[in-house]
């Protein structure tokens, strides 16, 4: 996030009076530094519309956790 669009973000926020909101984003911004790059994208569509997924390129495969599984994502 750029300075100009925290400080934009900050002065909105304040103004609202969301103060708990704007101490949080001052203090998560100070744990992971200013200057990350980070980018996130939001998606929307019409769920009143019908919509049929798309068949996936690569098969998928929904099982239960063995015991034999590494687990380190899990940490």
């Amino acid at each position: 996030m750029s300075i100009r669009l925290g400080a934009k973000t900050a002065l909105h926020l304040a103004s609202e009076g969301r103060f708990s909101t704007l101490l949080r984003k001052i203090g998560h911004r100070l744990h992971e530094g200013w200057y990350q790059e980070d980018v996130s994208y939001g998606l929307r569509r019409d769920l009143q519309a019908p919509f049929t997924a798309p068949a996936a390129k690569a098969p998928i495969y929904v099982r239960q956790i063995r015991p034999e599984d590494p687990m380190r994502w899990l940490a």
